[in-house]
């Protein structure tokens, strides 16, 4: 094996490792390990497989020793069920094989005659990331990308543009050592590329992530603030409780009945606090309804709220912030271009099952490509994560939902199957 060979070998190595982690990561989430034990253990899969090969250049022994190094790695680096992790390392190198394979009788059909081993190969591979990027979009939401969608196809253009160019570069006449140059090139260029996808889809990750937290810190400072005017309306009531009595046992010596009455309600009007729209008793529900509810209402919107949950977690507060956080953004998004303001806004918790139906008025314009419904804000990429969020919510608890647009009103109706431990 020439100079040349071993460099492209090597080469190759570092973009298969990449795309056999990849689909790994289909059926283990990662741990929080050290950078360097991350550098360590790729490294060694990387080292190990390329001596194995460069050693025997035996096809079965490569993939074998791949096999266990891949399975290794998924111990050491991955979380998941042992059954989990075996069906990674077995289905990465699977559909590997079925994939290469699929390559080489292809090229064999096409008339190839006998396809160069290095093209193929690389060809292979391409097809590999291809496949994995359209399952992940499709079928793996919880996986999905935060990068723009034009962002998200223009790195799947380069894939294909270097898939032309390899069986470009394998039918010139040259020499065999300058194909291999050029389609070494093409893997480095390609593996930059992966890289930097990695990075960018990171930094919009971190961006998203900090935008939620500060939500979240702003939702808490509102409902801390609800709950010490709630504090001291009580503490004030408290202190001319005896007056208070005294005047309710005049009105029904009187049997002023009426005049009873009506005094309980002022009593009830001084305890209320403006904002504070519900008080379940869950925290979790409370401050994500009033932070919210509190917007909609500074637009003069008609709030009408029913509300039949736990005082207690029924649900991660995550994943509870993830959708109602989104459907009532929404909602809310869609009432600034209307005149009638109207929201409703019903949920309901019972026995394992969450019911959300909320219902606002909207000036019947609606945004929709292939059944799914698209933002009118001009930050596309964050507001789409949020629609995306709520159908991955949707899938995670098993649930359904139903969309009704009739009649200037947007009707969103969800169910879900939420497990109580």
């Amino acid at each position: 094996m020439s100079l040349i060979e071993l460099m492209f070998n090597a080469v190759f190595n570092v973009l298969n490792i990449y795309i056999f982690f990849r689909v790994a990561k289909m059926f283990v989430s990662k741990k929080d390990t050290p950078l360097f034990l991350q550098v360590i253990t790729y490294g060694m899969v990387w080292l190990i497989n390329c001596i194995v090969h460069f050693s025997f250049d035996n096809m079965y022994l490569t993939t074998l020793s791949l096999f266990f190094l891949l399975l290794i790695a998924i111990f050491v680096l991955y979380d998941g069920s042992l059954i989990r992790k075996l069906l990674a390392a077995i289905t990465t190198i699977a559909f590997g094989i079925v994939i290469e394979e699929f390559v080489w009788r292809l090229l064999s059909w096409l008339g190839d005659g006998s396809p160069n081993k290095a093209a193929g190969s690389l060809l292979s591979s391409f097809l590999y990331i291809v496949l994995i990027l359209l399952i992940e979009r499709i079928f793996y939401v919880e996986k999905a990308e935060y990068i723009s969608k034009s962002s998200y196809y223009n790195f799947v253009l380069i894939l294909l543009g270097s898939i032309v160019l390899v069986e470009v570069l394998a039918s010139v006449e040259e020499k065999y050592e300058w194909i291999l140059i050029g389609l070494s090139a093409i893997c480095l260029i390609n593996i930059s590329t992966f890289f930097l996808y990695d990075k960018v889809n990171e930094v919009f990750r971190e961006k998203v992530e900090s935008q939620v937290m500060e939500e979240k810190i702003l939702m808490h400072e509102n409902q801390l603030e609800l709950m010490k005017q709630s504090q001291e309306n009580i503490h004030s009531l408290w202190h001319d409780m005896k007056n208070h009595l005294l005047l309710l046992d005049t009105f029904l010596q009187d049997r002023d009945y009426e005049g009873a009455s009506k005094y309980i309600l002022n009593i009830e009007d001084y305890i209320h606090v403006p904002g504070q729209f519900v008080n379940s008793g869950n925290h979790e529900v409370d401050t994500i309804l009033n932070y919210r509810l509190r917007k909609a209402e500074k637009m003069g919107c008609k709030i009408d709220m029913k509300l039949k949950v736990p005082d207690c977690s029924f649900m991660p507060a995550f994943d509870l912030n993830m959708i109602l956080g989104n459907l009532l953004d929404n909602a809310i998004e869609a009432l600034e271009h209307v005149g009638k303001k109207d929201l409703s806004v019903e949920i309901t918790y019972n026995k394992g099952i969450l019911l959300i139906h909320i219902c606002n008025t909207y000036d019947g314009t609606l945004h929709k490509k292939g059944g799914v419904f698209f933002t009118r804000k001009a930050d596309k990429i964050n507001h789409g994560m949020g629609l995306r969020n709520v159908e991955y919510i949707v899938k995670k608890y098993n649930g359904k939902k139903t969309i009704d647009t009739g009649g200037n009103k947007f009707y969103v109706s969800i169910i879900l199957f939420v497990n109580e431990e």
